[in-house]
């Protein structure tokens, strides 16, 4: 499967074609070679001759010999017309011409695959077989051994399917109408051999089921393909991921090798196996995966090299550094003179540089999912619950405007000190200093490592009573704790930093230079509403491990906001839930001292005391623009931030500027040839300047122009000089009265402003039992994703415990 896969692989990057052939009747084409006899079939039998057999010129189906004598007259057809075989893979087999093309044909038993740049010699081949064989041409390729093929060419795209094979399996076993789940296995569960039955009662009962029929069925969709495998392909690399588990096995306290190896962009080859020794600790377990990983991707190395395709190197990817430095140190010692010495073949293969090992974050190891059950993505959890996904557009930077300079900015481990031909990022040297790009790394290498423990309670694990010790604290104990231990004495201790202000971290580590201050304060506060004194350190650190690891990414959804909107809607519909709009809060509902229901009556509304007695940011100011696209940039970003004076400080008055203009990756949010656009001051714009004012007033109208300035010069320094301000075809200005009558936010507040040190966030209870209070004045943060979790810990409150535990292993975290 793995030359299969490797094949389609090339043939998507190299966009070639590929064309596929069945053999009728294979294995009667085989020549006998020995004297081979076989009893007269039934109305054959000659009287007088009932005692003679029968002398075989052909082999036949079900002789033992018939695949042997296939696969021999096969590849001596192959060898006469100019092809050679793989030395990796015996069944596939490739033929060079002077013109620098080439065809290869990939055969399993009588399925048979060609691929190359030429469809004239694709067919003069088909001709060839067609003379020697009974062959039945099935044009492009579709399916091969029950895995349905799908390719885009135009996206160089190919998607390998067992979805039909998975689907009979399903009805076989009488689970085609059972409930999907987000996860294979749960992290807290675990498989025994303790669990059999013992009573010859059970016995018999468990004789009934069918559990090694559907494992074997199971295992050929595990070893062929994953449906929902992309082949999305940018470059022609092989690269491999290498992980352990320890002591995973509870019976026989053996570890687990996983390895998984990734071809044009999509996996080739893997391998989940329990390893033959146990053993002695984690690095062990990492330098036994380390082994069995390498001699898989060195057989890929051969076959790809003997298919014509070289790269500069070939590199495995291991999360572990001391087995790295194991596999790469030729010393023996205590800790390692008892393994295997098999397993130390590795340094040979190192040492003669055949592969390269290399270290990889744990979050990007990609071989962990074969070793261990993980928890996905929490987005891709909600939107896989509700059922609904929603198509994204990626990109990963924006621009900055400060007074240093303009600057595009990525997120990214390392983009923060490189310098763009086109762009110039934010090269800390050339902006700042060669002390700030050391300060940057400095504040990196004492944060990331802090993250492990921030991420290890999931937000969906809070509830609002005593059952968070079942929810959260029992459950995720163990990965806590873990983490704490991986980070070592001083890591942990570090840690212990997480609940109080981010700038404690910052002063901890002397950072001196103003430019980072700076900087660090701009993130504070476009994520909390605060500066780096009042931000909560355990969201900073969640905010740096997501932003600045490799690969990362961030996302924009199509159609926009709306659409995440109407998918939780439509989502929410489809269990039976209802959401009302436009309907606000009259009556509270209140029977026998427990909340009931609401009485509502469009037009009016109640506000909770609670929260205007929430320490909250000021107000802010909007732009919403529509204008012409006709003169501005094509590469246009969506996303800008203006910074006019860092001495004034990033929470202060006419200062910050963020502009989005989301057309840019979703052009349907315009009509043609037009942009959207929205700009605003975040947090900064005291309400008192406004309050009491009437909006129809020629004193508002004032106000509203003169403070709005400063978003327009922003939009037309973002923009470009093909922008002006007069040809806008739309143009409304928010100002803090718009903010508080649209959203109901008491004096048009941005959010609450609760510092990590002064203060913290209001229950969401009441004192009406079964009435909760939502939103971000009770969760750190401010925005969408802090009402969102907020949501979550009351809807949890709202459920048993037992309920709660269902949905945490339903989603597999």
């Amino acid at each position: 499967m793995s030359s299969i896969r490797v094949v389609l692989g090339m043939a998507t990057s190299m966009n070639l074609e590929v064309e596929q052939l069945d053999v009728k009747t294979a294995f009667l084409h085989g020549d006998l070679e020995e004297e081979i006899y076989m009893e007269k079939p039934e109305g054959f039998v000659e009287k007088g001759k009932e005692k003679f057999v029968c002398k075989l010129k052909k082999s036949l189906y079900g002789l033992k010999q018939a695949p042997r004598q296939w696969y021999k007259k096969f590849d001596s057809f192959m060898m006469n017309n100019g092809f050679s075989k793989t030395t990796s893979d015996h069944c596939v087999f490739v033929k060079n011409f002077s013109d620098g093309k080439f065809i290869i044909l990939l055969r399993y038993v009588d399925d048979m695959l060609i691929v190359g740049q030429d469809s004239t010699m694709i067919n003069t081949l088909k001709l060839e077989l067609s003379k020697s064989f009974a062959m039945k041409d099935l044009g492009p390729a579709k399916q091969i051994l029950g895995i349905k093929i799908v390719r885009d060419r135009k996206e160089e795209l190919i998607w390998l399917s067992q979805e039909s094979y998975i689907e009979k399996v399903l009805e076989r076993f009488n689970m085609n109408k059972a409930k999907p789940v987000g996860c294979p296995l749960v992290g807290h569960f675990k498989l025994s051999s303790n669990q059999c039955p013992t009573s010859e009662k059970d016995k018999e009962e468990m004789l009934k089921v069918p559990y090694a029929s559907a494992v074997g069925s199971l295992m050929y969709a595990m070893v062929c393909t994953r449906p929902d495998i992309a082949h999305a392909v940018g470059m022609s690399m092989l690269d491999g991921f290498t992980d352990s588990d320890m002591a995973g096995d509870v019976d026989s306290w053996k570890s687990t090798s996983g390895y998984l190896m990734t071809f044009a962009g999509g996996a080739v080859a893997w391998q989940s196996k329990l390893q033959k020794c146990v053993a002695l600790s984690t690095t062990e377990a990492e330098f036994i995966a380390i082994t069995e990983a390498c001699k898989e991707e060195l057989w890929l190395k051969k076959f790809l090299q003997e298919l014509g395709l070289k790269q500069e190197k070939y590199v495995l990817y291991c999360d572990s550094q001391s087995a790295i430095h194991l596999s790469k140190n030729s010393t023996f010692h205590s800790r390692s003179k008892h393994i295997d010495v098999r397993y130390h073949w590795i340094r040979d293969v190192l040492d003669s540089k055949l592969l390269q090992l290399e270290k990889v974050h744990t979050d990007d190891n990609i071989s962990d999912m074969l070793t261990k059950t993980l928890s996905r993505d929490k987005h891709l959890k909600c939107r896989t619950l509700a059922g609904e996904s929603i198509p994204c557009a990626n990109y990963d930077s924006w621009m900055v405007y400060l007074p240093e300079g303009d600057f595009l900015s990525r997120i990214g481990p390392t983009e923060f000190f490189k310098v763009d031909t086109q762009y110039p990022l934010l090269d800390l040297e050339k902006y700042a200093s060669l002390d700030a790009a050391r300060e940057w790394r400095k504040l990196l290498d004492a944060i990331l490592p802090m993250s492990a423990a921030a991420m290890a309670l999931p937000p969906l694990s809070i509830r609002g009573d005593w059952g968070v010790l079942s929810t959260a604290a029992t459950r995720y104990a163990p990965s806590l704790l873990k983490s704490f231990a991986q980070m070592g004495p001083q890591g942990a201790l570090s840690a212990t930093k997480l609940l109080r202000p981010f700038s404690e971290i910052v002063d901890s580590l002397e950072l001196k230079e103003p430019f980072m201050q700076n900087w660090i304060d701009l993130l504070a506060f476009l994520l909390a509403g605060v500066t780096s004194n009042g931000m909560l350190s355990a969201e900073m650190v969640y905010m740096f491990a997501e932003w600045y690891k490799p690969g990362c990414s961030l996302e924009y959804p199509i159609h926009g906001t709306g659409a995440v909107v109407d998918a939780l809607v439509r989502g929410l519909q489809k269990i039976g839930g209802r959401i009302s709009f436009k309907s606000h809060v009259e009556i509270i509902v209140v029977e026998n001292g427990r909340a009931v229901g609401v009485k509502l009556r469009s037009g009016q509304e109640v506000i909770p005391n609670r929260i205007k007695m929430t320490p909250q940011c000021e107000s802010f100011m909007h732009l919403h623009l529509g204008f012409d696209a006709e003169g501005i940039s094509e590469d246009l970003k969506i996303h800008h931030i203006v910074v006019n004076d860092w001495e004034r400080g990033v929470d202060t008055d006419q200062n910050v500027v963020l502009i989005s203009i989301p057309s840019v990756l979703s052009p349907d949010l315009a009509p043609p040839g037009k942009h959207v656009l929205h700009a605003y001051m975040p947090g900064t714009k005291p309400f008192g300047l406004w309050e009491g004012l009437d909006r129809k007033t020629a004193e508002y109208k004032e106000l509203e122009a003169k403070r709005s300035e400063v978003l327009w010069r922003a939009v037309e320094c973002a923009v470009g000089p093909g922008f002006d301000h007069e040809k806008c075809e739309v143009k409304l200005v928010g100002t803090p009265l718009t903010h508080q009558r649209f959203l109901r936010r008491n004096r048009g507040t941005y959010g609450p402003a609760i510092q990590a040190s002064k203060g913290t966030f209001p229950r969401h209870s009441t004192p009406f039992p079964q009435l909760y209070c939502c939103g971000d004045s009770t969760f750190p943060g401010i925005g969408v994703p802090e009402v969102a979790a907020s949501g979550a810990v009351v809807a949890n409150s709202l459920v048993s415990v037992s309920q709660h535990l269902e949905l945490l292993d339903a989603v597999g975290i």
